[in-house]
Formats: structure tokens, sequence, C-alpha cells
């Protein structure tokens, strides 16, 4: 089938690093833990002490989310340009939508390769559901490239739809 043919609704080159925004989280929880502290009945000394454990931990974690979506985005993209992502075309089968208010992921497959994602998990990869205005419903001729993750789950680093 020609391109002409397909639309693109999911590619990770285009979509830039999705989880730029988490470390913000980081500095979040930094501001509550000022606050409490703050707040707290507690000598300067403890304060002091757990301020500072709290700006190292808070500095560490955003620092190694960092780097993890980082190296995942950096992946995804060099995947797609030299072509070594794994692929698949054909029929949407098994397609089982997340309802708007469940916490959990949405699947469906493609010649047995099974895809699951959710918009309430951080990924550098396709994660619209059905009931966030998703494409995906059964049956619908899609082109999906794909890397496996270590948890033997396939992320979809790009997402084609027949027009």
């Amino acid at each position: 089938m020609t391109d002409d043919i397909f639309k693109t609704v999911f590619d990770v080159s285009q979509a830039g690093n999705q989880n730029w925004w988490f470390p913000w989280y980081g500095l979040g929880l930094l501001l509550v833990g000022w606050l409490a502290a703050s707040k707290a009945q507690i000598s300067l000394q403890v304060r002091r002490i757990f301020l500072g454990l709290l700006f190292l931990s808070v500095i560490a974690l955003t620092s190694v989310d960092f780097y993890v979506s980082s190296h995942d985005y950096k992946n995804a993209t060099r995947a797609l340009e030299t072509n070594s992502a794994s692929y698949v075309e054909g029929n949407v089968e098994t397609f089982n939508p997340l309802p708007w208010w469940a916490h959990g992921k949405e699947s469906f497959s493609v010649h047995g390769i099974t895809f699951r994602y959710s918009n309430n998990i951080e990924t550098g990869g396709f994660n619209n559901t059905a009931a966030h205005g998703g494409p995906i419903i059964n049956g619908l001729y899609v082109r999906i490239w794909y890397l496996p993750n270590q948890f033997g789950e396939n992320k979809i680093i790009k997402l084609q739809i027949k027009k």
C-alpha cells in the first residue's frame, strides 16, 4: 500500500520528548517538604538536616528520571532513523478499550503482537486511549513501528492509520 493512503497519528521523532514535564514534580515535592518543615515544631538543626536530605533526594530522583526519559526518547528516535524498530501492519484485533474513569491499560493486537498503553503512564511512546480521543478501534488497518521493553511490552513509537 502506498504511503498516501495512511495518516500518521503518532511519531515519536515529531512529538518530541513528552516526559520533560515530569521532573517538575520534584520541585513541587521540595516545596511541600519546605512548607512542612517550616511549620513543624522541630529544632533548627533537625529542620536543616531534613531539608538537606529532602533536597538531595529530589535532585537525585529528578536527575535519574530526566536521564531515563531522555535516553528512552533518543533510543526511540534512533530506532526510527536507522530502521531498527520492529514493524507490523494489519487490522486491529482484540481491542480492549479503557473506560475514561478507569486506571489501567488499553490494549489491542495486530497479527498476534499485543500493545498496551495508558494516558496515566509516563512513556515516550503512543498512549492516547480511545476514551481520550485516541484513534484505535477494532478492525482499523494500521502500520506500527515499535520497540519491546524490558517488561515484555511493546512501545509504539510510530503509528499510522489507513485513511
